[in-house]
């Protein structure tokens, strides 16, 4: 016999082998799925999905089994492994209509607009007519008018909606529906109505029991918040979150008894070990807060000697209360002392974390990085470790290796909260703005809306003028705690953008309604905006003067807002006349003083401006405002030697002062030391590397001034985070690194914008012909290339305008021929 035919016989004998193979499995899956069917009539459902599983080992694409298994787990409540099931299954079979209804009805469920528009777009496109459709199609409609912002039209679906819950009353999407366009219209006693039908036909619908906690605190009904949480408590054992909005609903009503009585009891009784922890770290801060550090470490003491067990996680406390109380170094001796004897790996790991964060605050960097190096080495999955050093590379801008990082905390614990907003500013840094608001989105969810996350989360929506979502992300907080200045701030700013004056009134009238002095002073900054908004220039100037003769002589701030509202008017003489009244009427108050002197130097009176400075910084050196201004009239002046002793004056004076090291870098740049400059940056960069401005300037000269590859990658690491930014300068920044690395319709994208930002920079329209350049787009880059040259002036011997220079001739040349 031949090789081959040898061969041919092998093959022949492997695929009738195979072929058998498959008939076996396909068999056996079928007499497991048969077995699940079985099981599930008889209410087993446990060991009905170990049928499933063993029927999927066997024939992945049984999409019987794969149907029916979905549809189990949606039926005894696992959602989110059911909607694993039915994505699997319209992924094997994209027409399968009943995966599409489902998964379009889970992700409405779970507020997943994007999912739920994709597969309820796929219901209606292949079964209009399912009895489903009708509801799917309601919510999507219901979406489209929020997202268009369209009241109307969002009323009017919901008008359609009530009644076809008429005919289907037991339907959860359609009485979320209602529920929440009555949420929208501030209808809270219709909305509790519906909640509570809703909840007789969906007693465990924990979306409805957290909608009707909400509800219940807008009409501040707080016996009954009370009550609707403990039960929520008891019903939902393992939200641990609940315990911490029943302890912030006790602090925001200021019931520190109540408060301090909740976790003395949770923390004797929570099952897992971090509960109670947890609840005794509150309890420690909140004694700390309320009766100083002793009571806190009394309590500890107590708790210390009443245990039988292991005491070293309420050692750990007690030695962080003791360094919190101000005797740091009696809280690292007690912390070292306990990491000295027999612990666990865990344990050494989470107490060595507790030492590395206090000697960070001690500022012991380099001893906190080897702490952390040293628990990593040991346990590469430390959460707290992993977080600490995330910190520190996005500080670097390694980006990518703090997401590695906070990932691998994410797997084991996803929701965390710090790890969420770590992961968020990483991914902001590397100039994903997407990602980090989602991310800023989860650690708001996984907070219950606490006030930091949910502000840091509407700040991300509020920059990218996505008004209507911050708007609801911090009624949802606000809805926990009413009387939250902070929120009701950032609620009435949102309005104010979104030019929805009646809302923006109301917040006004609530923060008045609080009464205390921040409140107050929120209200009249709000008040005065919706005036100026509206274009009532001579209202907001006589209501600031009404609060600057309210607020007497000692309020600075209410006449420096009548001065700033004559100035934005554009009556100078006004700004100048009042200026010159109040601080002769109140000789000795050197602010006054400072006030008058900035209103001169803006009306252009620059000899008496410089004196009134002087005068300020003879009484009061350590008063920046007067170094600022100084520094600005002088150089107005173009006394250059005075205002580099100025400058040498004032830094001697402040010399941690950051804002004189840019005043310091802004001279070297216009002087043409932009190496001088870069250090400049550099130095602030390591210091404030959060700011956006410090981040584009640097990265600005660099890619600028410095032509090396390493230089590049270096801009390109700082400014990431600027990518698809709407301010002109941070377009030109990103738009020429883009060009500079190859990516030229990227840079395109950005700076056309930039050009229409600064039309009278001549840098910026020499970036955009060297980018048309590139693109080949002969004639757009001239012409921006010849604006450039022009800006510059003749005299412009920089490289980029000797080349821009160049590069006409050349185009002309060729334009020639």
């Amino acid at each position: 016999m031949s090789v081959s035919t040898a061969l041919k016989g092998l093959l022949l004998g492997g695929i009738i082998l195979a072929l058998g193979a498959c008939r076996d499995d396909a068999e056996r899956a079928e007499a497991h799925y048969q077995k699940a069917l079985e099981l599930i009539e008889e209410g087993d459902t446990v060991r009905a999905s170990i049928e499933f599983r063993n029927v999927f080992q066997r024939d992945g694409a049984h999409l019987e089994a794969r149907a029916t298994y979905a549809a189990m787990l949606r039926e005894i409540g696992d959602t989110e492994q059911s909607y694993r099931q039915y994505l699997r299954l319209v992924e094997q079979d994209p027409g399968h209509v009943e995966g599409r209804i489902a998964l379009a009805e889970m992700a409405l469920s779970f507020q997943n607009w994007e999912e739920a528009r994709w597969h309820g777009t796929r219901v209606l496109e292949r079964a209009p007519d399912a009895p489903e459709a009708g509801v799917i199609a309601l919510n999507l409609d219901y979406l489209a008018a929020i997202e268009a912002e369209e009241i109307g039209a969002r009323q009017a679906v919901a008008q359609r909606t009530r009644a076809l819950l008429e005919s289907d009353p037991d339907n959860l999407l359609l009485q979320r529906l209602v529920i929440d366009s009555l949420i929208r219209d501030f209808d809270f006693e219709d909305a509790l109505d519906v909640i509570d039908a809703s909840l007789a036909t969906n007693p465990d619908s924990k979306l409805l029991h957290d909608t009707r906690l909400q509800v219940l605190a807008a009409l501040e009904r707080y016996e009954a918040f009370e009550a609707q949480l403990q039960d929520m408590l008891v019903r939902f054992p393992e939200d641990e979150e609940l315990q911490w909005v029943l302890l912030r609903f006790y602090l925001s009503r200021d019931d520190t008894a109540s408060a301090q009585s909740y976790l003395t009891n949770l923390s004797d009784t929570a099952d897992k070990p971090e509960t109670r922890e947890q609840a005794l770290l509150a309890l420690v801060r909140l004694l700390m807060a309320r009766e100083g550090p002793q009571a806190a470490m009394a309590e500890l003491d107590r708790i210390i000697e009443a245990q039988e067990g292991d005491t070293a996680p309420y050692r750990a406390l007690r030695a962080s209360a003791q360094f919190e109380s101000g005797d740091r170094a009696a809280g690292i001796k007690e912390i070292e002392s306990l990491l000295s004897e027999d612990l666990s790996l865990i344990d050494r790991g989470r107490y060595q974390m507790v030492l590395a964060q206090m000697l960070l605050q001690d500022g012991d960097t380099a001893a906190a990085q080897g702490l952390v190096d040293a628990v990593l080495g040991a346990d590469p999955n430390q959460t707290d470790a992993l977080k600490m050093r995330a910190v520190w590379l996005i500080e670097e801008d390694d980006t990518q290796s703090a997401i590695r990082n906070l990932r691998t905390v994410l797997d084991e614990t996803p929701e965390d909260i710090v790890a969420l907003t770590l992961i968020a500013s990483a991914h902001a840094r590397a100039g994903n703005r997407e990602l980090s608001r989602e991310f800023l989105s989860l650690a708001a969810q996984a907070s219950g809306s606490a006030p930091a996350e949910t502000q840091r989360y509407a700040r991300a929506l509020i920059e990218d003028e996505r008004y209507l979502l911050a708007e609801e992300a911090l009624i949802a907080a606000l809805r926990l705690d009413r009387s939250d200045i902070d929120l009701l701030s950032l609620l009435g700013l949102v309005h104010l953008r979104m030019s929805d004056w009646a809302q923006a009134e109301n917040v006004e009238r609530r923060l008045r309604e609080i009464g205390t002095e921040e409140a107050v002073a929120q209200a009249n900054r709000l008040h005065a905006a919706l005036l100026a908004q509206r274009g009532n220039t001579e209202e907001v100037i006589n209501f600031l003067k009404g609060l600057a003769s309210l607020a007497g002589d000692s309020d600075v701030g209410a006449q420096a807002a009548v001065i700033q509202a004559h100035l934005e008017s554009g009556d100078v003489d006004g700004a100048l006349a009042l200026a010159e009244k109040i601080s002769s009427d109140n000789p000795d108050n050197l602010s006054y003083v400072l006030v008058l002197a900035s209103v001169q130097a803006g009306a252009g009176q620059l000899d008496p401006a410089e004196a009134n400075f002087r005068r300020v910084l003879e009484a009061r050196p350590e008063a920046l405002e007067g170094w600022v201004g100084l520094i600005r009239v002088l150089d107005a002046q173009n006394q250059e030697e005075a205002v580099q002793s100025a400058l040498k004056d004032a830094q001697t004076a402040l010399p941690e002062s950051l804002d004189l090291l840019w005043i310091q870098a802004g001279f070297l740049e216009e002087a043409g030391d932009f190496e001088g400059a870069i250090a400049l940056y550099e130095q602030l960069y390591e210091q404030e590397n959060d700011s956006l401005v410090v981040a584009n300037n640097l990265a600005s000269l660099i890619s600028t001034y410095r032509t090396s590859d390493e230089d590049l990658n270096r801009a390109y690491e700082i400014a990431r985070r600027l990518r698809g930014s709407d301010f002109a300068p941070f377009q030109d920044t990103y738009g020429w690194i883009a060009y500079r690395r190859g990516q030229y319709d990227d840079a395109l994208d950005h700076l056309e914008p930039a050009v229409q930002g600064l039309p009278d920079n001549a840098l910026v329209h020499y970036h955009l012909g060297m980018t048309y350049l590139a693109l080949e787009r002969s004639s757009d880059a001239l012409e921006r290339l010849r604006q450039a040259v022009e800006l510059a002036g003749p005299e412009d011997d920089r490289a980029q305008f000797v080349q821009a220079r160049e590069q006409i001739e050349a185009l002309e040349a060729k334009a020639a021929e």
